[in-house]
């Protein structure tokens, strides 16, 4: 008679060939399943790149590693525009604030009761935006309250 590990060995041996077995069934349709999905991305990326290719590849067959190329590509000037964009919506704030600032100051100009005290705040409003954007810090919202709060006669500033 045999001994009982003897008899479990075999069992463990046979377990495992027959796991190796199934695996072994099993790798080449993983490998099917794992390869179409990349070949039905990279199908959905020659879609989405149609105009582009069009553009440099009238005529001829692209390869896969054309379509992934030309992807990158696509989406490096994409991440450059944004880049470029969000520069030039930094600017435009920049220069509307400028602008509206010019025009408050040109409007107080003509109040006498006022001006000194809207002019103060408005200055120390502008120093600090252009510290801001000297040091390009995000666009932050303006200060309501001015750096002194209360004003030579005594009153609180208050911005109604």
């Amino acid at each position: 008679m045999m001994a009982p590990s003897f008899k479990i060995m075999q069992e463990d041996k046979r377990a495992k060939n027959g796991e190796l077995k199934k695996n072994k069934i099993r790798k080449p349709v993983i490998e099917k399943m794992r390869r179409d999905r990349i070949n039905h991305s990279i199908e959905q990326l020659r879609i989405l790149l149609e105009k582009e290719i069009q553009i440099h590849h009238q005529h001829s067959k692209l390869e896969k590693a054309d379509i992934l190329e030309m992807a990158v590509k696509y989406l490096q000037r994409q991440s450059q525009h944004c880049m470029n964009d969000s520069q030039n919506s930094q600017d435009l704030y920049y220069q509307g604030y400028y602008m509206c600032l010019k025009e408050t100051v040109g409007f107080l100009h003509n109040q006498d009761n006022t001006q000194g005290k809207i002019l103060r705040h408005i200055c120390m409003q502008q120093n600090q935006t252009i510290a801001e954007q000297r040091f390009q810090y995000p666009v932050a919202p303006l200060q309501r309250y001015p750096y002194n709060a209360l004003e030579g006669n005594g009153e609180i500033w208050r911005p109604w």
